[in-house]
């Protein structure tokens, strides 16, 4: 056989592994993945309406790995749980914490990164974290997260409590004075406090150290229990061959794992 038909045959055997691996995703349905938006660096919409981030990253790299074509869907937080539950979406990539309400709704992957949460307030505003310091106070947090459930559970009757859409808008406000404190994702408030808005916040106590704080996962619907296994098998696969450092060093100078 001559080189000319050997590179030939080559080429064909090598665009048949193509095509195969083609029509083996062409043959699963789109994976729906929702993303908390905007929820810098994690989840960013610019003008186009094109989203980056963190999130978005990981959801290709394990989209790769789960040899599935992804669809993203940005989305506020609040409704990401009922989204997965009308089969809108199947899974949701969003910083999520397993909490057991949550629980009974949908299923959870393993973690897919660690983060604490952190008052952030008006530098001269804010004096302490006792719920007399609090006292008249407003607070605010991302609407139906974990840290807005920790708020009610420990200041209700000594500060006003409000629920805000996003992170982002709610450490806005502090900067410009609307709220006098916020509880927030650890990540995301260091990101902000780099800004020209974080500017005027500081931090204020210790990272809370609760265990149900600090574990982010990723909830599937619960009519996908195999799903949820292969994407931790994924995540797995990811740690190993380097990928999720790659995008880990692209948005954080420690691992967050």
């Amino acid at each position: 056989m001559s080189r000319v038909a050997c590179v030939a045959c080559g080429l064909v055997f090598l665009l048949a592994g193509w095509q195969s691996e083609a029509c083996a995703r062409e043959e699963l349905p789109f994976l729906r993945v929702a993303v908390d938006t905007p929820n810098p660096p994690f989840a960013v919409l610019d003008k186009r309406g094109n989203v980056s981030g963190f999130d978005v990253d990981i959801t290709y790299a394990l989209c790769t790995e789960l040899k599935r074509t992804c669809i993203i869907k940005p989305m506020a937080f609040e409704g990401i749980i009922s989204a997965i539950v009308a089969e809108e979406v199947d899974i949701a990539v969003a910083g999520m914490g397993v909490t057991e309400e949550r629980l009974r709704l949908v299923d959870f992957t393993d973690k897919y990164y660690r983060s604490l949460s952190l008052y952030i307030g008006r530098r001269g505003v804010v004096r302490g974290l006792s719920p007399e310091e609090l006292k008249g106070l407003r607070i605010g947090a991302q609407r139906d997260t974990i840290q807005e459930q920790y708020l009610r559970q420990h200041f209700k009757n000594t500060a006003t409590i409000v629920p805000v859409a996003t992170q982002d808008t709610a450490l806005n406000m502090a900067s410009n004075g609307q709220l006098d404190l916020v509880l927030v994702d650890g990540l995301g408030g260091y990101a902000f406090l780099k800004t020209e808005a974080g500017a005027v916040l500081e931090i204020f106590g210790d990272p809370l150290a609760d265990a149900n704080m600090t574990s982010a996962c990723i909830a599937v619907s619960k009519k996908q229990p195999e799903l949820r296994d292969a994407i931790n098998h994924a995540l797995q696969t990811l740690r190993r061959n380097g990928e999720y450092g790659k995008i880990n060093r692209k948005y954080f100078n420690f691992n967050i794992y």
